[in-house]
């Protein structure tokens, strides 16, 4: 346990932004899988949408880096497309 008050403090903010880091990610997450989900190309697409601009906030707030953000986002998106 902390002793120094700064310590003490930052263990405060470090409790916090785990929290609100988890509720990113949870959010994409799921975004994600409803978007996978999806049965019908115009229902995905609106989903995409939702899915990548809660990718592209995750990783603007450097909860995941960007590369992976643009990989999660073209991989979902090949996943959409309608397969020949």
């Amino acid at each position: 346990m902390a002793n120094i008050i700064s310590a003490k403090k930052r263990a405060r903010q470090d409790v916090k932004r785990t929290q609100q880091n988890r509720l990113h990610l949870v959010r994409m997450r799921t975004a994600i899988r409803k978007t996978k989900e999806e049965t019908t190309t115009e229902g995905a697409r609106k989903l995409l949408s939702v899915a990548q601009s809660y990718i592209a906030r995750t990783a603007k707030r450097n909860i995941i880096s960007k590369k992976t953000a643009q990989r999660l986002t073209a991989r979902l998106a090949a996943h959409i497309k309608p397969q020949k």
